[in-house]
């Protein structure tokens, strides 16, 4: 039997993670975004895009490890299905980042969204992952030859979230900017 969790109504973090419903409710947004992407990847800036995947969260304390490690291995074998690997969608670890930006973010975890660039001869090779407290989610090792060119969400704006804002929204002061 699942109990609910009396502050909130919402099922407690260790039985999230092992509840069917969950599971299937997770699946669903993440599998709604993967075919949505390549509409919002060619509509939005990578900083717009970004803000409209982060939903509002209201001070949420951050659910437990096995929560995401659960919503991790979900969001990796969605990303990994062969409709999403066609031409149609983006490159494989943009896709894989910006669905664990969102399915985290959704969650309650405070992720950051990073994008590096390296130059290979006459074109560059861009590479994105997401970190929880500097530490990459869902990849081994980060090469050290690339550039961290893009953070998301900013230090300035990094907080926004748990005050019920979206990150990306808020305006800088002007001692700040």
């Amino acid at each position: 039997m699942i109990f609910r969790s009396p502050r909130n109504n919402s099922f407690a973090p260790t039985d999230q993670a092992n509840n069917f419903w969950w599971n299937v409710s997770l699946a669903t947004r993440v599998t709604g975004l993967l075919c949505v992407l390549p509409v919002l990847e060619k509509s939005h800036t990578l900083p717009a895009l970004l803000a409209r995947l982060t939903p509002v969260r209201c001070g949420e304390t951050m659910p437990a490890a096995l929560v995401m490690e659960r919503a991790v291995g979900l969001v990796l074998r969605l990303c990994h299905r062969r409709p999403f690997r066609s031409a149609l969608f983006p490159k494989a670890c943009l896709r894989q980042s910006l669905a664990l930006y969102h399915a985290l973010t959704y969650l309650g975890f405070p992720v950051e969204f990073h994008l590096a660039v390296r130059k290979q001869g006459e074109e560059l090779i861009a590479h994105s992952w997401v970190t929880l407290s500097g530490k990459p989610v869902a990849e081994k090792t980060i090469p050290d030859v690339m550039k961290l060119v893009f953070s998301y969400p900013t230090k300035v704006n990094s907080n926004q979230v748990m005050n019920g804002g979206r990150y990306g929204t808020e305006k800088l002061s002007a001692t700040a900017a």
